[in-house]
């Protein structure tokens, strides 16, 4: 789908996709139901065939469905929601950023605050006031990060995850 990209599809024949708790803009917890939903995990209570993704998402007029960041990740700035994924893939933009991760951290008056942490291509590299003014451009004030910090590669497990935890400033 083309004109839909940033959309992940629209469910499988018999898949049911449903937002729970939506937001005023209809985001809120993506759950599915359907015949390849599993029945659980192993050793744990099973799940009725509504099973929550722990995902945060929208679905369009259209029914295709947008997953903007898992709920874990989800940063909230003085009420203010804050999906690192929308600041990561604005700051990928730029050409000579390599990877990058947004992650809370604590703040007195916001309770929490963005921060964002980069790695550059070799030979490549861009003064933190530069990025911000350029997120400025296209992000509320609230979704701005506080802290840029540049480092040389982000951590990640054998998997090739970035280890957010490990992400300190």
């Amino acid at each position: 789908y083309p004109h839909k990209r940033e959309s992940v599809g629209k469910p499988l024949p018999g898949m049911q996709v449903r937002i729970d708790n939506p937001d005023a803009d209809g985001v809120g917890e993506i759950h599915l139901t359907g015949p390849m939903v599993m029945t659980g995990y192993i050793n744990k209570e099973t799940i009725d065939g509504d099973f929550n993704t722990d995902d945060i998402g929208y679905i369009d007029e259209e029914g295709f469905v947008y997953i903007l960041n898992r709920r874990k990740d989800l940063i909230i700035s003085g009420g203010e929601n804050i999906y690192p994924k929308e600041l990561e893939d604005l700051v990928y933009t730029l050409p000579s950023v390599k990877e990058c991760a947004v992650v809370p951290v604590p703040d007195t008056k916001w309770g929490q605050v963005p921060a964002l942490f980069v790695a550059f291509h070799d030979g490549k590299s861009l003064p933190p006031e530069n990025i911000l003014a350029f997120m400025t451009d296209f992000l509320a004030k609230y979704k701005i990060p506080k802290y840029v910090k540049a480092l040389t590669a982000l951590p990640r497990n054998g998997t090739g995850k970035i280890l957010r935890n490990e992400l300190k400033l």
